[in-house]
C-alpha cells in the first residue's frame, strides 16, 4: 500500500477520485431523497435513474473512442470543471423538477467521457503487477465513499436542505485542482479535429469496429464486460427501489435507509477489497465468478425468505447480513473483472472499451430500472 501511495500520479487521481466518488453519491442519494419526498413516488425516483442513464444511448461508445483520442487528464480535468458548474446551475433549479432532471441528465454525459479515461489511464500509473492491488484501493475508497455519500447525504438534507448543493459543489472544485496538478505531461489532442468531420468520422468508426469485434471474440473481455454489467444493472435497480421499500415496507424515514441497505453492501464490498488479493492467488486455477454469482443470488433468496417474518429486530438483523454478504460476492466479481479488463486490452484502444462497458451497463439497466419503479409502486 505504501508504495503505491508514494506514487504521486496515483495518489493524485486517488485523492480526486475520492473527492469526486463522494460528491456523486451526496448528489445521487440527495436527489432521490429530495424527489421522493416531493412526489412520495418510486416511478419518480426511477425517473432520476433513467435521466442518469439516458446520454448512454447517444455518446457513451462515442465517448471511448473519443477518449482514446486525446489526453486523459484533460478530459477528467474538464469534465469535472463542467461537473461543479451543473451543480452550481442546480441549486437554482429547487422549485422545478424537470430543471433538476435536466441537469442530472447533463452530469451523467460527463461521466461518458469522465468514466473510460479514468479506468484507462490507471494502468499509466502503476505498474501491470499492481493493477489488481490499485483497483482495490479503488474499489475500497468507492465504498468509503458510498457509506460516506449516503451518510452524509442523510445528515446534509436534515440540517441544511437544498443548500446541500455547495457542499458538492466544493467537492468537484477540489477534484479538479487535484486533476489539474496531476503530474502526467500529456497533449489535450492526439487526434488533429480540424481535419475534414468525414475523415474524422471514419478514423472513429474503423477504431469502434475494432473494439467491437474485439468484444465479440475475446471471450475473457466479454465475460469480464457481462459480469459488472450484470452487478450494475442491479445497484441501479436497489438505488431506484430504495427510498420506497424504506418508507413502505421498514417503515423508516427515507434518509435513514443507508443504515439497513447501502452500509452493509459497502461494508461488505470493503472487506472484499481488502480479501481480493488473498483469495485470487488461492484460487487461481477455479473460475471464483461463477461461485460468487450463485452467492448473490442465494443472498437475495434469503432476504426474500425474511421478509415473510414479522419479528422486525430478527428482519432487520439479517437484512444487515445479507446485503453485507452481496456486497462481498459482487466486491469481488467487479474488482476482479476491472483488472483483468485493464491488463487484456491495448492502450490505445482501452478507453473505447470502457466507454462500450459504460454503453452496455446504462442500456442494459434502463429496463429494468424503470419497471422496479412501476412494480414497487
Amino acid at each position: 500500500m505504501i508504495s503505491l501511495f508514494k506514487n504521486r500520479p496515483f495518489l493524485y487521481l486517488w485523492i480526486a477520485q475520492g473527492l469526486s466518488q463522494l460528491a456523486n453519491n451526496i448528489l445521487l442519494f440527495f436527489i432521490t431523497f429530495f424527489i421522493y419526498k416531493k412526489t412520495n413516488s418510486n416511478i419518480a425516483v426511477s425517473i432520476v435513474l433513467l435521466v442518469y442513464l439516458f446520454p448512454s444511448f447517444i455518446s457513451s461508445i462515442l465517448a471511448g473512442v473519443i477518449v482514446d483520442r486525446m489526453g486523459k487528464k484533460w478530459i477528467l480535468f474538464f469534465t469535472m470543471l463542467l461537473r461543479a458548474f451543473f451543480v452550481f446551475l442546480m441549486f437554482f433549479s429547487a422549485h422545478n423538477i424537470i430543471y433538476l432532471y435536466i441537469f442530472i441528465c447533463l452530469l451523467a454525459l460527463t461521466t461518458q467521457f469522465f468514466t473510460p479515461a479514468e479506468s484507462s489511464i490507471m494502468p499509466k500509473l502503476v505498474p501491470t503487477s499492481k493493477l489488481i492491488q490499485a483497483n482495490a484501493y479503488f474499489a475500497s475508497t468507492i465504498n468509503l465513499s458510498l457509506i460516506g455519500g449516503f451518510l452524509l447525504s442523510s445528515f446534509l438534507f436534515k440540517f441544511f436542505g437544498f443548500n446541500t448543493l455547495f457542499f458538492i459543489f466544493g467537492a468537484y472544485i477540489m477534484s479538479t485542482i487535484a486533476l489539474y496538478f496531476l503530474p502526467i505531461n500529456e497533449k489535450v489532442f492526439y487526434t488533429n479535429f480540424r481535419q475534414p468531420l468525414s475523415t474524422l468520422i471514419k478514423k472513429f468508426s474503423i477504431l469502434l469496429s475494432l473494439v467491437v469485434k474485439d468484444f465479440v471474440r475475446d471471450k475473457t473481455i466479454n465475460r469480464c464486460v457481462f459480469s459488472i454489467v450484470f452487478l450494475q444493472v442491479v445497484f441501479f435497480i436497489l438505488i431506484a427501489s430504495s427510498p420506497g421499500f424504506a418508507d413502505k415496507i421498514l417503515k423508516i424515514p427515507v434518509e435513514d435507509l443507508s443504515f439497513l441497505i447501502i452500509f452493509p453492501i459497502a461494508l461488505g464490498f470493503l472487506v472484499a477489497s481488502g480479501m481480493v488479493n488473498t483469495i485470487e492467488r488461492a484460487c487461481k486455477d477455479v473460475d471464483l465468478s461463477r461461485l460468487f454469482f450463485i452467492l448473490c443470488g442465494c443472498f437475495f433468496l434469503f432476504l426474500f425468505i425474511i421478509s415473510q417474518f414479522h419479528s422486525r429486530s430478527f428482519f432487520n438483523f439479517l437484512n444487515f447480513i445479507f446485503f453485507a454478504g452481496f456486497g462481498f460476492s459482487s466486491g469481488m466479481i467487479m474488482i476482479v473483472s476491472y483488472a483483468h479488463l485493464q491488463k487484456v486490452t491495448g492502450e490505445e484502444r482501452r478507453a473505447g472499451y470502457f466507454g462500450l462497458l459504460n454503453a452496455l451497463i446504462n442500456i442494459a439497466s434502463a429496463i429494468p430500472v424503470f419497471f422496479s419503479g412501476i412494480l414497487s409502486d
